[in-house]
């Protein structure tokens, strides 16, 4: 196994991040490390997909003019903007919703429920 040693930056001595060397060894991509995820507003967005969808300007080229590191992020944009969804996506949950409850007594009918549930649902997973 080939390990690859961290280096510092020199451009951005300031922010401290520290590299691998990219490359390419073994069948196996090794990139960047301590990579930070870059917001970009709202009118950078909407300019960045009229630019190719009404002057048909290349995504590469597109995310060369306004400063976006990566062209897939552009067509990611050029795509929302087309289906008419937001450019933010909202924050997705695992899990069961959060579930209110007005009182104590209505919280412990709605537990009451759902064991009842759990029990018909797997009925070899409980020991009575």
């Amino acid at each position: 196994m080939w390990y690859y040693p961290l280096m510092v930056d020199n451009e951005k001595k300031t922010s401290g991040k520290m590299y691998l060397n990219v490359g390419y060894r073994r069948g196996f991509f090794v990139g960047k490390t301590g990579r930070t995820n870059n917001r970009y507003p709202e009118e950078l967005k909407m300019q960045s997909a009229k630019l190719v969808t009404d002057r048909n300007i290349s995504y590469r080229e597109v995310a060369r003019k306004l400063g976006i590191q990566i062209k897939t992020q552009v067509h990611v944009w050029v795509k929302r903007y087309l289906d008419g969804k937001p450019f933010e996506q909202e924050a997705f949950r695992k899990g069961r919703p959060k579930t209110k409850f007005a009182s104590v007594e209505k919280e412990m009918a709605y537990l009451k429920a759902e064991i009842e549930y759990l029990k018909k649902r797997y009925p070899n997973l409980h020991g009575e």
